[in-house]
């Protein structure tokens, strides 16, 4: 006569509720160290510098969807090469500190370099090294939408042009007369020294941000951060209900 075969007993639920709260707390406590660390560097962005440190790795870069565009322009005048950049800008393949932001071209006058933004002229040795800066008064012009030469003047113009030797005295000239600073292009060693410093970057800070909310990891980054959230709750919950019975348990007994 035939045994009948019994089926195995179903783990009680405890011992299933044990089995994979191990398991989440691993996924779970992970992320809240993640979390955690994570969350005090960004509290703490500016103490740490984290603002002011530049990432191009080009791979970052690429999953950023920011590939990087080499100048192809600048302003030339006696050897020099002017290039604009979104940080600032170069000055024969170096870049200019103080930073100068948006420049509009350049013109030589007494020895000096004179680089127009649109509210100032910056005025720098032929190595870089920042000698003035100029805004109205002195200047005749609060707005600046060019910078040329006229002689050995520098010539300045937004709607009036005027021209001046150091940048104190200024003459009303004729704008047809100066030679105006315009862009040319690079030749392919200036664009070779000015790759390294215009590749496209962000801080350190945006990253950490990024990977903290799950940006980073692309349109499904938000729901891994989700489910990882959801294991920790389902441990929380798990273990108060593990907690709870153990201590009937106890009383009953």
């Amino acid at each position: 006569m035939r045994r009948a075969h019994r089926r195995p007993h179903a783990p009680p639920l405890g011992a299933v509720l044990r089995h994979w709260h191990r398991r989440i707390g691993i996924v779970a406590a992970l992320f809240l160290i993640w979390l955690g660390l994570s969350g005090v560097a960004l509290n703490q962005e500016v103490a740490l510098g984290l603002d002011t440190i530049r990432i191009d790795w080009p791979w970052l870069m690429n999953w950023y969807g920011l590939p990087t565009s080499p100048p192809q322009t600048g302003w030339f005048v006696d050897g020099h090469w002017l290039i604009a950049t979104d940080d600032g800008a170069l000055l024969d393949g170096a870049p200019l500190h103080p930073d100068v932001h948006a420049p509009l071209g350049i013109a030589v006058a007494s020895g000096l370099l004179f680089i127009a933004t649109r509210d100032s002229l910056v005025l720098t040795t032929p190595t870089g090294q920042r000698v003035d800066e100029l805004r109205m008064p002195p200047l005749p012009i609060a707005a600046i939408r060019r910078i040329g030469k006229l002689d050995h003047k520098v010539a300045i113009q937004d709607l009036d042009a005027y021209a001046s030797t150091d940048g104190d005295q200024w003459l009303r000239v004729a704008a047809d007369s100066v030679q105006w600073s315009s862009p040319q292009t690079l030749p392919e060693v200036e664009r070779e020294r000015a790759a390294p410093f215009v590749r496209p970057h962000l801080n350190l800070a945006r990253i950490l941000a990024d990977a903290h909310s799950g940006r980073l990891l692309g349109r499904y980054g938000p729901w891994i951060i989700n489910t990882a959230a959801l294991a920790a709750i389902l441990l929380a919950i798990s273990g108060v209900w593990m907690v709870l019975r153990s201590s009937r348990r106890r009383h009953h007994h």
